[in-house]
């Protein structure tokens, strides 16, 4: 169950950051990523991105992506 109601909204906020800041030409990291859901008032965890992404791939999203190491 979601700590707050912005966690609700994550997934949300994680495509749309994607969508608006990712091509095949330009990447963002984990580290980007978190700080934008923070500064949206959403804390996450690394693991759990990886897990968001590996969703929204299983979805039909073609998103690539390599661990990086904490």
């Amino acid at each position: 169950m979601p700590k707050s109601e912005n966690q609700k909204m994550k997934m949300f906020y994680l495509v749309d950051y994607l969508k608006r800041n990712t091509d095949t030409d330009h990447t963002v990291s984990m580290k980007e990523i978190l700080e934008y859901l923070d500064s949206n008032g959403i804390s996450a965890e690394r693991k759990s991105i990886y897990n968001d992404i590996e969703l929204l791939n299983n979805y039909g999203y073609d998103i690539n992506f390599k661990k990086e190491r904490p």
